[in-house]
């Protein structure tokens, strides 16, 4: 009994002694010095956060700012255009076909019209009395057909083994307007609205002419031609006399749209005196005899697709501005803006991150 104390007593002084030395190791220890450059990091990384914060600070009033600005301009849109329709072109980045949308002048109230998973409809153009909407179709070969606005009511009025494209109603609603290859090349042909009677009115081979769209008052359709080795934009009388070039500019001029006054005209265009088809195409509006050519985008992308509000206080167009940043590059993302015939006040009504919007064209006035 004795002996077991003792070994006890001995376990327990060797724990106590060596309790004592690390505690006086520990004690023996100097405590960390800070370095200068420790100091110093620690004050640059308190540095960086700061600036990050205050970086994230400004992109954050920059955009709600940027929302501010949009609002606004959107609340100055005329009544007659919020009231008015847009038809356009859309296709989702997902895949699909392209589909015809109708969407409020103000870029509300979105609506798929076609529907159709296996065909792509383009171009559409409204009738003068708002009821009915023009467009073409893919197939073996492009074609036109006509439309209720509500999708319903399709009737194919062309039947050639040739693409037809770009339909054109006239002011009276009796005739459109059309670009045809049935020829050496593409040309404009006009038809009834039932498809009949599809007479040539241009006669510009090898290159041809396209992309008609008549005056306001039905007595002349302007036109984009490469009859002289460049595209221009002409004017011609209905019954297909009196050819007329009337930008004569060393830059491709394409896709006119008259004002609904006829005293302008608006257009596609590359910028002068740059002639090089890397650069993007810009939106011009010129005077309806070709004169006062005036450049109305400036923007790294291209804007397109450009067509007057039924009151002449806007332009709808396209432009690839609002491109997505990917892994590796953009993704494409066409949008519909509308801005002010000299340009001013641009914003994006389409807003559609998911897909590319194209080929705006507006609805008459409401009555």
């Amino acid at each position: 009994m004795k002996k077991h104390l003792f070994i006890l007593s001995v376990a327990i002084l060797i724990l106590l002694l060596t309790l004592i030395t690390v505690s006086c190791r520990k004690e023996a220890i100097p405590p960390k010095e800070t370095t200068g450059n420790e100091s110093q990091e620690t004050e640059d990384k308190s540095t960086i956060d700061k600036v990050e914060e205050a970086d994230i600070d400004k992109e954050e009033d920059k955009n709600e700012e940027a929302k501010d600005n949009i609002d606004k301009i959107k609340a100055a849109i005329p009544e007659a255009v919020a009231k008015s329709k847009i038809a356009f072109v859309s296709a989702s980045h997902q895949g699909g076909s392209y589909d015809i949308y109708i969407m409020n002048g103000d870029g509300t109230n979105r609506t798929n019209i076609t529907n159709t998973p296996d065909e792509g409809e383009f171009n559409p153009c409204f009738s003068p009395d708002g009821t009915k909407i023009a467009f073409d179709c893919d197939g073996t070969y492009q074609q036109i057909y006509i439309m209720n606005t509500d999708g319903s009511g399709r009737t194919r009025l062309t039947d050639l083994d040739e693409l037809n494209e770009n339909p054109c109603f006239s002011p009276d609603g009796t005739k459109i307007a059309f670009t045809s290859w049935r020829d050496e090349g593409p040309e404009v042909y006009i038809m009834n609205i039932d498809g009949s009677e599809q007479t040539r009115l241009t006669n510009n081979p090898p290159e041809g002419s396209g992309e008609p769209c008549f005056s306001p008052d039905g007595t002349k359709i302007a036109f984009s031609s490469r009859c002289s080795g460049n595209w221009e934009i002409y004017i011609i009388n209905i019954d297909g006399s009196c050819q007329v070039n009337i930008t004569n500019n060393p830059a491709p001029d394409l896709t006119p749209c008259f004002s609904p006054d006829g005293t302008k005209i608006v257009f596609v265009s590359y910028p002068e005196p740059v002639i090089d088809y890397e650069v993007p195409y810009e939106i011009y509006i010129i005077n309806a005899d070709g004169s006062g050519r005036t450049r109305l985008t400036d923007n790294s992308d291209d804007d397109m697709s450009s067509c007057f509000s039924p009151d002449g206080t806007k332009i709808a167009f396209v432009t690839g501005r609002d491109k997505i940043r990917i892994p590796g590059g953009y993704l494409s993302n066409d949008e519909i803006y509308l801005m002010n015939p000299d340009g001013s006040c641009q914003v994006n009504i389409t807003n559609n991150p998911d897909g590319d919007d194209w080929r705006p064209c507006f609805s008459p006035l409401s009555n």
